[in-house]
């Protein structure tokens, strides 16, 4: 099972990240140097949102890469608790 992107030691351990804008959050991992690639219920492979679409969590797919779910709508905001520390 690949590793959260909050999880401790990814890019976004600590960061507020799901429900927001695709554009804030791919922004962000680009800044730490990671690859964003995205999926959607229902979108083809390679499928890049719009930037006013909503990131509803995410994982490392591989060193360096994310693979974040993201729908037109806000969806669930139940991503993982902060941890102590964050």
């Amino acid at each position: 099972m690949p590793p959260g992107i909050a999880t401790p030691g990814e890019p976004l351990h600590c960061v507020d990240h799901v429900g927001k804008p695709v554009d804030e959050v791919t922004a962000m991992l680009r800044e730490r140097g990671v690859t964003v690639s995205y999926t959607a219920h229902g979108e083809p492979s390679g499928f890049t949102p719009p930037g006013d679409w909503y990131v509803h969590d995410g994982v490392m797919s591989a060193d360096g890469q994310a693979l974040l779910p993201a729908g037109a709508e806000p969806g669930p905001l139940s991503g993982p608790a902060p941890e102590p520390g964050c």
